[in-house]
């Protein structure tokens, strides 16, 4: 500016949901109104987009929180440090900064570690290498998920002395009471302000047993970042109590999700309903259990004591006991042997109704976003695959019926099958839905009609964080190739002004002396039938489906919103890779391995810490 001044950053009007504005605001147009399209940093007074998500916001001030001596107004006091900086967070003893430069030791021939890993601030100095290094230990223990205990085992001393004679290793007590314990309760704050401000999240429950027979449930949240990415955050990790409901209310609190709109993908038929909201079951799971009952049918244990006895002349013998490795075995028996004998006969039954479910586990580790939208279109190619055929043996016939009545059991529940017909409605690769008939067709369009018009609402009223303008079309140029001529008449509707306080006159007084616009129940249907005709004329593509809204959220301003929240949801409640790929199940075995005091925080740091400090 003229003056060598720099405007003033007026806070947030109103109130926020995120912590993250103590150290933003927005500058005032020259209009007098609040410039909302830009948060400006209260350190730097770096202007970042805003539209309503504070991810942005949340990675540019993690660069300004520094150690001693910046010029932010840090400052360093014994052990302590605090931010001295107005509107910034006040937190004792923990500063994370992504150092390029770690210079350590006194001597003349300074030695340098070249380090991306943050640095903890309080006791540990960027001079002092033995501390450093006691974090890079930590690091290595977060992301292999290994128990404390490992700083005292002999093989472990003895390798930090051999590397650095002068190397203080920290005792397991501090490692558990003080660097993950900072550790965790930081990123975990910041993991929550991330979830409470995405626009749509789905929680996974996953159910697992510690070596000790202790049972745990884990909490993981989904959601759709504003870039259209999609994220997966760990939550927690609770001793699995007798009614997870109570869990659901206390994250439904903490993570401030909507009890009515609550989709929970679940790894467990143990883990009851919530008491409001829908559950879905995890697909991968399902070909799991489904698998692991056909090898259980019958004779399958017999069968399958003779496939692991009786490997191939020249084939590896693997160890592996999963259902895919079995599978792979009888493929190289009834490979080579043609003969077709009462094992052989049984072999082949259980072979061609696992030979589908391996399929679907393939497609699903091949997909870069395993959502909702691909439980359906799935269940219909195991229907086909698994529909009994005349020319079938009868323990063939027997397999397949009961292997697909498992399957469409998990998803026969009207509400579930409601929600992934709209999902697979909104994936640009299934939205014909040439999968179901056309009855659920039809409840699928009205559906998203109902789901565009509750939006399209919510959209004009706003709410504390944002304000949503909605685009509409005069005319076919809307940047798609359409089918027909969409005949609707669209017609314009102003969003509604959103009285805020940010000390502005003409902003406070805003509520009474602007004029607001609300579309009537007729307006609003014609604007939403419009736009949902106008994507469902557009041709099905093979195109990624995040990717896909990405580029249209112009041209869809109404169902690109509607896409967020259903395309948030995930088809598997753990990565199909831990389901079905043995080594990529070895990190979920190690957590059973945790003690008691150690669970939560280990397994939420290996998830999230990687993510978040970046």
């Amino acid at each position: 500016m003229a003056d060598g001044k720099l405007p003033i950053i007026y806070e947030f009007p109103g109130r926020s949901k995120s912590t993250v504005w103590q150290n933003f605001g927005f500058y005032m147009g020259d209009d007098g109104q609040l410039d909302k399209s830009r948060a400006i940093c209260k350190v730097c007074h770096h202007a970042l987009s805003y539209s309503g998500n504070t991810t942005n916001l949340h990675a540019h001030f993690r660069r300004h929180e520094k150690g001693p001596a910046n010029a932010t107004g840090v400052q360093s006091s014994g052990s302590v440090l605090k931010y001295t900086t107005p509107g910034t967070r006040k937190w004792d003893n923990l500063y994370m900064n992504n150092v390029s430069d770690i210079t350590y030791g006194s001597s003349a021939d300074e030695h340098v570690v070249s380090s991306n890993q943050p640095v903890i601030w309080g006791n540990v100095t960027l001079n002092n290498r033995s501390e450093a290094l006691n974090l890079m230990v930590a690091e290595y223990m977060i992301e292999n998920m290994l128990s404390p205990d490992i700083v005292e085992s002999h093989s472990f001393v003895s390798l930090m002395a051999l590397a650095d004679p002068n190397f203080k290793l920290q005792t397991k007590e501090h490692y558990t009471s003080s660097i993950f314990t900072q550790l965790y309760d930081v990123y975990r704050q910041i993991m929550i302000d991330l979830v409470i401000n995405a626009r749509a999240s789905a929680l996974t429950v996953d159910v697992w047993n510690s070596i000790g027979g202790k049972t745990y449930v884990t909490f993981s949240a989904h959601i759709v970042t504003s870039d259209w990415n999609f994220d997966c955050y760990n939550v927690c990790t609770k001793p699995c109590p007798p009614d997870i409901n109570e869990c659901y209310s206390e994250l439904m609190e903490t993570l401030h999700l909507d009890p009515d709109s609550l989709i929970v993908v679940s790894d467990s038929v143990k883990v009851p309903d919530p008491s409001t909201g829908i559950k879905i079951e995890c697909l991968g799971l399902v070909i799991e259990n489904t698998a692991s009952f056909v090898l259980s049918y019958r004779d399958g244990p017999k069968v399958v004591e003779y496939v692991r006895n009786h490997s191939v002349e020249g084939a590896a013998r693997g160890s592996d006991d999963h259902w895919l490795a079995i599978y792979e075995k009888m493929r190289e028996i009834t490979g080579a042997r043609t003969e077709n004998d009462h094992i052989i006969t049984q072999i082949k039954a259980i072979e061609s109704v696992l030979k589908p479910l391996k399929l679907a586990a393939d497609h699903l580790m091949e997909q870069s976003d395993v959502i909702a939208s691909l439980v359906l279109p799935i269940l219909r190619k195991l229907e086909l695959s698994l529909r009994v055929d005349d020319t079938d043996s009868e323990i063939l016939q027997q397999l397949k019926k009961e292997a697909w009545d498992i399957v469409k059991n998990c998803y026969q529940k009207p509400e579930v099958r409601d929600y992934l017909l709209v999902a697979s409605l909104l994936d640009p690769r299934f939205k014909e839905l040439l999968f179901v008939d056309v009855a659920d067709l039809k409840r699928a369009r009205n559906k998203l009609v109902k789901c565009a018009s509750d939006m399209y609402k919510d959209m004009q009223f706003g709410n504390e964080d944002e304000q949503f303008s909605v685009l509409t079309f005069e005319n076919d140029n809307t940047g798609e190739p359409v089918k027909k001529k969409i005949k609707t008449e669209l017609i314009e509707i102003k969003p509604m002004s959103i009285p805020t306080t940010s000390g502005s006159e003409g902003d406070w007084l805003s509520d009474v002396v602007n004029k607001k616009t609300i579309a009537t129940k007729e307006e609003t249907q014609e604007t939403v039938q419009a736009e949902v005709e106008r994507y469902l004329a557009v041709e099905q593509t093979t195109s990624q489906p995040l990717v896909w809204w990405q580029s249209r959220e112009s041209i869809y301003p109404i169902l690109s919103r509607v896409a967020r929240t259903y395309l948030c949801t995930p088809a598997t409640s753990l990565p199909p890779e831990a389901i079905f790929n043995s080594s990529s199940r070895d990190i979920y075995s190690r957590r059973k391995l945790l003690p008691n005091d150690l669970v939560d925080k280990l397994v939420f740091l290996n998830s999230n810490y990687a993510k978040l400090k970046e």
